[in-house]
């Protein structure tokens, strides 16, 4: 693992990982980035909420939404990147 990764909470990291593969299932069901950007923050969000609703076994994070949110960042941008190259 690269030091620099070592340094990032796991929580986080998987954040970022469920985030791109949110962005990537929508994109490929809809072909739509805008969409997948917000179902990506939509799910980053309701997770927050329903932690913030079940602190006994949770805690809120809201750099959690943004590591979700960041996580989508390369998927979306592969794909834009392919579309520019495929146009």
């Amino acid at each position: 693992m690269p030091i620099f990764l070592k340094k990032v909470p796991l929580d986080k990291l998987l954040h970022f990982l469920v985030g791109g593969v949110i962005a990537g299932v929508v994109y490929a069901l809809f072909l739509n980035q805008w969409l997948a950007l917000i179902a990506t923050v939509v799910a980053g969000v309701t997770k927050e909420i329903y932690d913030y609703f079940h602190p006994d076994q949770h805690t809120v994070e809201w750099l959690d939404v943004v590591a979700t949110v960041v996580g989508a960042a390369p998927v979306l941008l592969a794909v834009g990147i392919q579309y520019v190259m495929w146009e």
